[in-house]
């Protein structure tokens, strides 16, 4: 019969896989303390990078706060007084304070501030902030903040002192912003003048007017005048792009007034002379945008013996009454848009003729009643009147030089032909005595410049245009 074996092998196998047991556990239980010590040791980090971001988002917000206080300091302290070749130190060792008006701790902070750009203006200058919050420990955090230097050019009217006996009336208009370092008057009486923008003084303002909504702000901050250091350098910024250029110097009293006066003072026998410059946006290169080497620069100059108020379309206290005078005359008439959508611009002086009628009363703007025509060529006051009685943006007057001036300062002679000669017998352009046809007959466009102008008394008297004097 067959035996089995009672060898004692078994006990020994069962003694070697308890022992791999204990090596697994132990390899697991080093598994756990690994994966332990790994998530305490992540927390730990994690902990320090949160208070990391925290200090650094609390030392950026705080130099933040310090460029909107020097922010503040620029829009609004007119003694600051930035350099123009150096830097500011605005602020040193400042202190922030929280919403509850509590000093915040540990955190100070310093702060500059100074002209930047290029050294000749080209693009304007810039006030370039920068701030740094710090502490006792070392810790530094730095922000910038470029800010555009104001300009000048966004006022429509800006004026550094306005006369309390001077005031804007009834009919007269800004399209634009407008400012006085003093007082801003306007007529006592209603309707007053009218306001298409913001105004705003340092001192009240006084007077009737319409403000199309946007309420005056009295009370506002000084705005620094150019001191005569700063306008001493336009000639320099003016030679650098190559558009300086000598104005017309005063005839009369050169010695008196530097050699140039735009003031039209009369000496009691000869008008003073005065040069103006005018600056259009003009895309030369055509492609659609107005940029660095686009535009156009006008410089007129006033010829010796025509007063200086021709540049600046005002009546002198020299030359006759109101209806009589040139500028009136010549400079003063009716803006009008024909049927093309185009406008046209007609002195006072050629309402007298029929195509110019027909012109005004085919407008699309102002509404110009036919019968109204009657009264408008009858070339006196009442006329005058008339002329200038659409508002704001139709009735108005240009300087000397203007484009829109073309019926009065472009000469003809009796075929049509534009001419400076000036002898014999001349016409004021678009006359029909001059044989000037339909095609040639137009208003004043800012298109129609004029090269060399010329002007002349229109003969009231007839109805073809024609130059007396």
């Amino acid at each position: 019969m067959l035996m089995r074996s009672t060898s004692s092998a078994h006990p020994s196998r069962r003694r070697a896989r308890r022992g791999s047991a204990l090596i697994l556990v132990l390899i697991m239980t080093m598994s756990l303390a690994g994966l332990a010590i790994s998530a305490i040791y992540l927390t730990s980090t994690s902990g320090l990078l949160t208070r990391y971001y925290d200090k650094e988002r609390d030392y950026r917000f705080a130099a933040e706060a310090a460029l909107a206080l020097g922010k503040s300091r620029v829009l609004r302290d007119s003694a600051l007084g930035l350099p123009q070749d150096s830097a500011k130190q605005i602020t040193m060792g400042g202190t922030l304070i929280d919403a509850g008006g509590v000093s915040i701790p540990k955190i100070k902070f310093n702060l500059y501030g100074g002209f930047t750009g290029d050294t000749i203006g080209r693009y304007g200058q810039f006030v370039t902030l920068l701030a740094s919050a710090f502490d006792s420990g070392g810790v530094r955090h730095v922000r910038r903040l470029d800010l555009t230097s104001e300009s000048f050019s966004r006022f429509a009217m800006f004026v550094d002192s306005f006369p309390s006996n001077v005031y804007y009336g009834t009919g007269e208009f800004i399209r634009g912003r407008a400012h006085s370092n003093t007082g801003w008057y306007s007529d006592p009486s209603a309707p007053g003048p009218t306001y298409y923008d913001t105004v705003s003084a340092v001192g009240a303002i006084t007077g009737t007017a319409d403000y199309r909504g946007l309420p005056p702000k009295p009370g506002t901050p000084r705005i620094p005048y150019p001191t005569v250091a700063r306008l001493a350098n336009l000639p320099v910024y003016a030679s650098a792009g190559n558009l300086n250029f000598a104005p017309v110097n005063d005839l009369i009293n050169a010695s008196t007034n530097g050699g140039v006066d735009m003031s039209g003072r009369w000496d009691g026998l000869q008008a003073q002379s005065g040069t103006r410059v005018t600056f259009k946006p003009v895309d030369v290169d055509n492609d659609g945008v107005i940029d660095e080497q686009d535009g156009m620069m006008k410089v007129f100059d006033v010829a010796p013996g025509i007063d200086t108020s021709s540049l600046r379309a005002d009546l002198p206290n020299a030359g006759g009454t109101a209806m009589n005078n040139i500028v009136m005359r010549n400079q003063c008439g009716l803006l009008i848009t024909n049927p093309a959508g185009k406008k046209e611009f007609f002195p006072v002086a050629r309402f007298r003729e029929s195509w110019v009628l027909k012109k005004v009363v085919a407008a699309l703007e102002p509404t110009v009643d036919p019968g109204d025509t009657t009264v408008m060529k009858g070339g006196d006051a009442t006329a005058y009147s008339k002329i200038l009685s659409y508002g704001p943006g139709f009735s108005r007057c240009y300087p000397a030089g203007s484009s829109y001036l073309m019926l009065t300062e472009r000469m003809t002679d009796g075929t049509c032909v534009p001419t400076t000669a000036l002898s014999g017998t001349f016409y004021a352009w678009g006359s029909d005595a001059a044989g000037c046809t339909i095609p040639q007959q137009y208003g004043g466009q800012d298109t129609t410049f004029t090269p060399t102008v010329s002007r002349c008394l229109i003969d009231q008297t007839q109805t073809n245009g024609q130059c007396t004097d």
